[in-house]
């Protein structure tokens, strides 16, 4: 997703099972975790970056399991 800076988002998600969440950016071969859970079934909030740059929003779980997620 490419935002500006400072420019919001709200998130929420939830799991049945335990799953990693992150939302990261990359520049050049380093990635950097603006946010990072582990094993959670549920997160929420605002995130508003420091830069403008493509961000990447993550979720992963070690067997599969339902998930629901809203990014507005």
């Amino acid at each position: 997703m490419s935002l500006a800076a400072g420019e919001k988002r709200r998130w929420y998600w939830k799991a049945e099972g335990p799953v990693d969440f992150d939302i990261r950016f990359t520049d050049g071969d380093k990635v950097t975790y603006a946010v990072k859970r582990d094993r959670m079934r549920g997160d929420g909030g605002t995130f508003a970056p420091k830069a403008a740059r493509d961000y990447c929003w993550t979720w992963r779980a070690s067997k599969p399991t339902r998930l629901d997620a809203k990014i507005y």
